[in-house]
């Protein structure tokens, strides 16, 4: 979604510009892009989001907008994989789709941000008992059996 946004909107570029450097956007600023989309009438029977939210004050945002629009969270997924699988498949996934963005380097970054910033949103709905975790080193088909139990129930 926020790499499609890239030619739609000036927010989209705004987030680009750092995603594509390996950073995170600004909390107000994603805040601002995931509430504009999810007052689109395709979100109104619900939405799956993939990597958010990222830090705990994203979390805590969404929750204020959940709690505003008498909506809730129903779940949250946890694909668990061991670091030298996950740099091995992005930088694969750079090969394949061309991805600029999917350097050693820059991975090494997000996955340093991701330790720092990231994994203390899954302490905070842990407490709230939405965490489930899905085993990400089993094959892409067992991976996605498991999410369709998941969200199917």
């Amino acid at each position: 979604m926020l790499r499609a946004s890239k030619d739609d909107a000036k927010i989209g570029e705004l987030i680009a510009g750092y995603i594509d450097g390996g950073n995170l956007a600004p909390d107000d600023l994603m805040m601002q892009f995931i509430i504009s989309r999810l007052r689109q009438p395709d979100c109104g029977d619900g939405y799956l989001f993939d990597g958010f939210p990222r830090t705990i004050r994203q979390a805590e945002m969404f929750d204020l907008f959940l709690s505003e629009t008498d909506a809730k969270l129903d779940r949250v997924i946890h694909l668990v994989a061991e670091v030298p699988e996950l740099i091995s498949r992005l930088l694969a996934r750079a090969k394949i789709e061309g991805r600029a963005d999917d350097t050693l380097e820059t991975i090494k970054s997000r996955l340093e941000i991701y330790q720092k910033r990231t994994a203390p949103v899954l302490e905070f709905y842990q407490q709230q008992g939405l965490v489930h975790l899905v085993n990400a080193m089993q094959s892409p088909d067992e991976v996605f059996e498991e999410l369709e139990l998941l969200c199917a129930g």
